[in-house]
């Protein structure tokens, strides 16, 4: 079943009243709900950098890089996220894929999961402790800092233009190039 999921009007965590309190409400949910919403943003961000070829970029979104892990890959090759913004989600994304594969023992207080929140990077780089918050709120705080720090990316993306065609009479600008362009040309 595929469910209408309008995104368009989905802009941040912390600002949406529905998703802040599906996330406050059980570990699961918070998981799943983050999950989604970072996908969204990811999906925005490569949107924005791709050249305005929509056809093409939509059929890419949809194909090759369909999944959370692979644009989150693609964003951190291509410099569009940090390191630690990439920490933090593939720690998200594997606690997410825990969740959506087992039963039981999908909360905060199982060992791995707690341990996987304890590596959150960029709460941590700001001071925070779980001793000071709590495993939820320490969870929570560090959602709200990669939520923010992914519309930040957002709006720093750059929109790359297509390429130019190059004219064949145009001159290498490399010496190298040059050499090796007039032996091909012998």
């Amino acid at each position: 079943m595929k469910i209408k999921d309008d995104r368009s009007e989905f802009y941040s965590i912390s600002e949406s009243e529905e998703m802040w309190n599906e996330v406050q409400s059980s570990d699961r949910s918070a998981i799943l709900v983050v999950s989604a919403a970072f996908d969204t943003h990811l999906e925005r961000i490569l949107t924005k950098h791709f050249i305005k070829d929509g056809s093409k970029a939509k059929q890419l979104l949809e194909s090759s890089l369909n999944s959370f892990g692979a644009r989150i890959s693609i964003c951190y090759c291509l410099g569009l996220i940090n390191i630690d913004e990439q920490n933090d989600l593939n720690l998200i994304k594997g606690i997410r894929n825990s969740f959506a594969h087992n039963l039981l023992n999908c909360h905060f207080a199982n060992e791995e999961v707690k341990t996987a929140i304890s590596n959150l990077t960029l709460i941590r780089k700001a001071g925070g402790k779980i001793s000071d918050f709590g495993l939820k709120k320490f969870f929570l705080v560090g959602v709200m800092l990669l939520d923010k720090a992914l519309l930040i990316r957002l709006n720093e993306t750059i929109t790359i233009k297509k390429c130019r065609e190059i004219k064949s009479e145009e001159k290498i600008p490399n010496k190298r190039l040059q050499a090796d362009a007039a032996k091909l040309r012998h």
